[in-house]
């Protein structure tokens, strides 16, 4: 899973108060996140917990660890 939005394609994004995604609208899906780690030295402040809804379709994600090295 690699969690990154589609540039070239039309969607909207909600911020929070920290300037962190919210809520990404794209290709009929609506992703909220729901929770964030805090940031550290070692990375970002990244999601930790996901909820992503198209139609009828749905997927909850819990996220214990990020690998931030670069992916082919």
């Amino acid at each position: 899973l690699r969690g990154a939005r589609e540039p070239e394609q039309f969607g909207s994004l909600a911020l929070d108060e920290e300037g962190r995604p919210r809520q990404l609208q794209q290709h009929g899906w609506t992703v909220d996140y729901l929770r964030w780690q805090a940031a550290s030295d070692l990375a970002p402040s990244l999601p930790t917990k996901l909820y992503a809804q198209r139609e009828r379709q749905w997927v909850r994600l819990a996220i214990r660890n990020w690998d931030l090295s670069a992916a082919d």
